[in-house]
């Protein structure tokens, strides 16, 4: 399989029919025409005297060259582009020294301290916050907002995918030069959801045709997310939960394996069901910082919330009043939401790039 380098330094494996095609860098966003190179290069002798030294070297390439390397596998033929390689020789640009899985994380909730990440976020809150500007454009606003959310959705994989690659500060936000590039993501962010709560699905399709649930029973659950899934009839409520916590608890290695090589590396549940097994107290985890950061995210909306309440108990608000009110509390829960968006996938990132040795990546 031919490989390519990106001027950045990061390198992508593709398939042979994607010669002379134009990738784009997941890492620097550069675009490159995709030509072969060779990566071995001849190997300079410096005297008799280092000969076996120099044999040794060769020889480790060859078998580096022989067998697929961390980051690799799950590149998806036909697919350019679809990952860097971190574990490749030297460290690639930008990325954080060795640390700890510990302190990286500590380091994801610390992140801000940082002034560019601030600013970072600063500017992806401020872009958030007006966003919803865009549903008011006429005929195509819902469109619009699609795309918006699939920028999102790309920023949030591009979070995951540097942290996989060692990187501590954040990435910086993209800048799509093409319509799939806002496309592409979204379709991803949401067949993640999809892929880890179709059991679910099917679950109430098939109460339904069973006449168990109402058709407007069903639709009135849809719509109300996940917590309006869990108010169904009694006789569907606690399978259904098993069913909907089941994909929360996949969702972490389906959208890792997502971000890294498609949805074609979710055939084999079998490994990454062993994968989950082996590193099972890390991802126990990460789970339990997710559903942490979820929850210290609920409470600080409901404080934001409880406070704007007390205060229109104290006595009427003016219009005005009640605006500015609903505005400031629109605004943190947007950066609440931002915030801990970052910290999650972060973690997911953090959770590969110390403890892939133990992943089964032997498919693909």
């Amino acid at each position: 399989m031919p490989t390519s380098h990106c001027q950045c330094g990061a390198k992508y494996r593709y398939s042979e029919s994607s010669i002379g095609k134009h990738a784009k860098c997941k890492k620097c966003g550069t675009v490159f025409t995709l030509e072969p190179e060779d990566d071995e290069g001849p190997i300079p002798l410096a005297d008799d005297s280092d000969m076996r030294g120099e044999i040794a070297a060769a020889a480790a390439r060859v078998r580096n060259a022989a067998s697929p390397t961390q980051g690799e596998v799950f590149v998806t033929p036909g697919s350019p582009g679809a990952v860097s390689s971190p574990g490749l020789g030297a460290p690639a640009i930008g990325a954080a020294s060795a640390k700890s899985y510990a302190a990286d994380v500590l380091w994801t909730f610390l992140f801000p301290s940082s002034l560019e990440n601030l600013i970072t976020f600063l500017v992806l809150w401020g872009a958030m916050v007006i966003a919803p500007l865009v549903l008011c454009v006429p005929l195509i606003g819902w469109f619009l907002w699609l795309l918006v959310i699939g920028w999102y959705s790309g920023y949030r994989f591009e979070l995951l995918t540097s942290a996989a690659a060692g990187e501590s500060d954040l990435p910086s936000l993209p800048s799509p030069a093409y319509l799939i590039d806002l496309v592409e993501p979204l379709l991803k962010w949401v067949g993640s959801w999809i892929v880890v709560f179709a059991p679910a699905l099917l679950y109430l399709f098939l109460t339904w045709q069973q006449g168990t649930v109402t058709g407007l029973g069903l639709l009135r659950m849809i719509m109300g997310g996940i917590e309006g899934m869990l108010q169904g009839s009694a006789s569907t409520v606690t399978p259904f939960q098993m069913l909907i916590y089941l994909g929360v608890l996949f969702w972490p290695i389906v959208v890792l394996c997502i971000a890294l090589g498609g949805f074609a590396t979710l055939y084999r549940l079998d490994l990454i069901v062993w994968t989950i097994i082996k590193t099972f107290p890390v991802y126990l985890m990460t789970l339990v910082l997710m559903f942490g950061a979820v929850s210290i995210q609920q409470a600080l909306l409901q404080v934001a919330g409880g406070g704007f309440a007390s205060q229109a108990q104290q006595g009427p608000l003016s219009i005005g009043g009640m605006v500015g009110g609903a505005l400031v509390v629109y605004i943190l829960a947007t950066g609440l939401d931002i915030y801990f968006n970052i910290v999650l996938m972060r973690l997911i990132g953090l959770y590969y790039h110390h403890f892939k040795e133990r992943f089964a990546w032997s498919w693909g």
